[in-house]
């Protein structure tokens, strides 16, 4: 998985990458790994040295300018900038230039990339109060054409993708100065910390879902994406993972990576420099939804089987409460026959009951109810049956795990070549998983999208309860 992949752009996004850490290796690694061409600026000022990344770099500083440029598109990563002002700095677009680049790029379907603010090549960084320079309002789609219905205008007020902002996690366990902070004082106030003592992992998530830190500036309805650079120099990665899980509550998804350095080729361009055997994306993490299958009418049963007793409980019950230990966002209960009696047992705990009204025409109904009920930002989605009681909330966590290194669109656990429930679908998956019908489940697109098998050494994900003769097998299990 590259970082293209990881941020789950278009072949052609419109991006603002912020921040500090390795923020302009990232962009030249997007800009790489996109279909040419593909445009790159800045809306305040680069070193000279950075212009050597690009294939080509264009002073642009009027619309005429940029028209000529439209004219004589090159297949290549085009840099844009101001004039240089200094010995070795070279300005950004004027908003106006920028903002008519921005309606050429979403014109001609070109992917857009831009740097909107500086951190001196140090790890960590809080932002001045003019930072950061995305100035949300040239981003404004255009409705000046009046077929444009009001859905559309309200779906989509801005052509802006995403913002990506950045951290170099080299910086933690460093004193907060300015030899690993850039603006340390910044930092210390939106942090917690006091300036020269350690930053700590906990301090940068303070520092990060702060509206005057990392989410400030990022227009509403854009795409967040938190990008925790540096992994490999993290001497002690213990909590990152626990970070990650903290900032999706505020940001789209987190990324841990280690995306090495940039260095300037023989013949000029871009070129990697990674010494590490870190692999480039870590892990995405995203919201991850639960979804518990539990709106059958137990026919081979012959009663509610989601009623059984277990343990002293209720079997919906106990699924809940195991599922809710993998901390799901959130955690959905499909229902539908014996709809009362079974939301009764689960009314106390922290979960979304959605009632299938189509519960009898088969499993593939409880499939769309459920995502349905998704929010848009979830990531996948766990398939949970309401029959599997032995299932444990670490299985649920590995799968989640392996999604999130992979971004595979299904993963499934397998033992000894048996494959078995519950499964995770990526969000990739999820207009097909509609299309289903009948009584048919997830497994109906196992032929048509690549999945990653989780080997385990517990047969239970291979049982269910449909007859008391299972029941009572399973229960026997226990003594």
């Amino acid at each position: 998985m590259n970082l293209v992949q990881a941020l789950r752009v278009s072949s052609a996004p419109k991006l603002v990458l912020v921040g500090s850490g390795g923020k302009t290796t990232a962009l030249f690694k997007i800009a790489n790994q996109l279909p040419k061409p593909v445009l790159v600026t800045t809306t305040t000022h680069l070193s000279v040295e950075q212009t050597f990344f690009a294939d080509q770099h264009h002073c642009v500083e009027s619309i005429d300018d940029l028209k000529q440029l439209d004219r004589e598109m090159p297949e290549a990563v085009l840099l844009l900038t101001g004039r240089q002002t200094g010995e070795s700095r070279i300005s950004g677009l004027h908003p106006s230039v920028l903002q008519s680049l921005i309606r050429l790029a979403h014109r001609r379907k070109i992917a857009l990339l831009v740097e909107a603010d500086g951190a001196q090549k140090l790890p960590l960084k809080a932002p001045a109060v003019h930072e950061p320079a995305i100035f949300p309002e040239i981003w404004n789609q255009d409705f000046s054409d009046e077929k444009q219905t009001e859905a559309v205008k309200k779906s989509r007020q801005t052509l802006l993708d995403a913002v990506i902002v950045v951290s170099g996690l080299s910086g933690i366990g460093k004193p907060l100065t300015d030899a690993w902070v850039h603006r340390p004082q910044e930092f210390s106030r939106v942090s917690g910390i006091n300036e020269g003592d350690p930053v700590s992992i906990f301090g940068l998530r303070n520092v990060l879902i702060h509206p005057q830190g990392g989410l400030k500036n990022i227009p509403p309805g854009v795409r967040r994406v938190a990008l925790l650079n540096q992994f490999d120099r993290l001497d002690n990665k213990f909590h990152t993972r626990q970070l990650a899980d903290e900032l999706i509550n505020s940001f789209d998804a987190a990324i841990i990576s280690s995306l090495g350095g940039a260095a300037k080729t023989s013949k000029g361009g871009y070129k990697d420099i990674n010494s590490t055997f870190e692999p480039e994306i870590a892990g995405v993490y995203e919201p991850v939804a639960g979804i518990i299958l539990a709106a059958g009418g137990s026919q081979r049963m012959g009663k509610p089987k989601q009623l059984l007793n277990w343990r002293g409980q209720s079997l919906i019950r106990h699924v809940v409460t195991n599922a809710l230990q993998a901390n799901f966002s959130p955690l959905i209960v499909i229902l539908g026959a014996y709809l009362e009696q079974i939301k009764n047992e689960i009314e106390d705990l922290p979960v979304k009951v959605v009632n299938n009204e189509n519960w009898q025409q088969g499993q593939s109904t409880s499939l769309h109810v459920g995502i349905d009920a998704l929010p848009k930002r979830v990531g996948s989605a766990v398939f949970i049956l309401a029959d599997q009681p032995m299932i444990a909330p670490s299985l649920l966590s590995s799968l989640v795990d392996m999604h999130a290194k992979t971004l595979a669109p299904i993963v499934a656990p397998k033992f000894f070549e048996k494959r078995g429930n519950p499964v995770l679908f990526d969000r990739d998956t999820f207009s097909d998983l509609k299309k289903i019908h009948g009584d048919v489940g997830g497994r109906a697109l196992f032929d048509r999208y690549q999945v990653k098998y989780l080997e385990v050494e517990d047969e239970q994900i291979l049982h269910d309860i449909d007859t008391l003769d299972d029941y009572e097998q399973l229960l026997s299990s226990l003594d």
